[in-house]
């Protein structure tokens, strides 16, 4: 059974970020955007429904030249005109590992028992 699952689960990316890491990044590089073609301000990440889940790479074949390559980007959508503009996931990733998100402490739950906070 276990070969089973692991033959199904897929590997993450080196490049993989969360969806929102995604927008933590786009929020720093820009956190007014609005929409070039429409002027529209609400905008939706090209990623799966969920929390926390990464954000989709779309990676795109550059035929041009004698070695073909291919792109990788993560991607948003203008909700209003359907305006795609896509970021390359190599510079979003070098932004996220170097920008972590904080820890937030959390001082107003009680200290399980058994802890070093306990009293």
């Amino acid at each position: 059974m276990s070969h089973e699952k692991n033959s199904t689960q897929q590997t993450r990316s080196r490049r993989a970020v969360t969806s929102d890491d995604f927008v933590r990044f786009l929020v720093e590089k820009n956190p007014e955007s609005n929409c070039p073609v429409c002027d529209g301000d609400a905008w939706t990440v090209v990623c799966p429904f969920g929390d926390h889940l990464d954000t989709y790479r779309l990676v795109v074949p550059m035929r041009d030249g004698p070695n073909p390559m291919t792109i990788s980007t993560f991607a948003i959508f203008c909700d209003n005109c359907g305006y795609l503009r896509q970021h390359l996931a190599r510079v979003v990733h070098q932004w996220v590992e170097a920008n972590p998100v904080e820890q937030e402490l959390d001082f107003e739950s009680e200290a399980e028992p058994g802890t070093a906070d306990a009293e």
